[in-house]
């Protein structure tokens, strides 16, 4: 039987902005999280609970429920994360958070009952979330996940390069890109004669097709790019962007085509 954790809570909100040092610089994402699990872990030890491991699939989860809610500017549970999560959970929770400062939003949740019950409650896994919104306003998310084995492996993302196309004054691609991992679309980025600082862009569009092919597959994989390129001829690479950190992006293709 599956046990589902998470809270009909009240997000928690802070009532004051962050204070001290952490109004005087930017704080990176990681130095958050870093920071922000060392504090849930050291409440767990005290409970006289198992250390939670992160994993970098419910990091995945996190992070982009806490951008969505940085760019509404509203603070809000995820309702589809349980399903976002990698399967195979017996039990799974949420928690998010507004307004605190990163080295105090941990103990926001300690002092409230339910948050306090899933940063303690008997999981094994957690993702955490951390965004800012065009004031600066922080966002935080907690996922958390109870799993009798380690999370399945990440996957690979995959694709498929189908079109390279030089025209009078501009390079045509096309193609389609997923990755099982990812809660949403993924980014394809590519080059042209290999020039550093690879742009991007998202496979967000329609392909019945391919989700036709592949299980796993969204219903939107396919991407194209109108790139505009000087007459002459150039070499495209075209990588498809992992979601988990420790997968390598999936090289769909180079090609060499002429302009004009």
């Amino acid at each position: 039987m599956l046990a589902l954790g998470a809270s009909a809570l009240t997000p928690l909100a802070a009532q004051a902005a962050p204070t001290g040092a952490e109004t005087r610089a930017a704080v990176s994402a990681q130095t958050v999280v870093d920071r922000i699990l060392a504090d849930t872990n050291a409440i767990r030890s005290r409970a006289g609970k198992p250390a939670l491991k992160a994993d970098s699939r419910m990091q995945t989860v996190a992070m982009t429920w806490s951008k969505k809610q940085a760019a509404a500017k509203k603070m809000s549970h995820n309702p589809s994360y349980a399903s976002q999560i990698p399967a195979g959970w017996s039990g799974a929770a949420e928690n998010v958070a507004m307004g605190y400062g990163y080295t105090s939003v941990v103990d926001g949740w300690e002092g409230s009952p339910g948050h306090l019950a899933n940063m303690t409650g008997s999981y094994t896994h957690i993702g955490i979330g951390y965004a800012t919104d065009s004031q600066g306003r922080p966002y935080y998310t907690q996922v958390f996940g109870r799993y009798a084995t380690a999370p399945a492996a990440a996957h690979a993302a995959v694709g498929r390069l189908e079109l390279v196309r030089g025209g009078r004054s501009a390079i045509r691609i096309s193609g389609w890109a997923f990755d099982e991992d990812a809660s949403t679309s993924i980014a394809v980025r590519f080059t042209v004669d290999g020039k550093k600082g690879s742009k991007s862009i998202r496979a967000d569009r329609s392909r019945s097709d391919v989700a036709a092919r592949y299980e796993a597959a969204p219903a939107r994989t396919g991407f194209t790019k109108v790139i505009a390129a000087r007459k002459g001829s150039h070499a495209v690479c075209v990588w498809a962007v992992n979601a988990g950190p420790k997968q390598a992006d999936k090289l769909l293709g180079c090609k060499r085509v002429r302009v004009g």
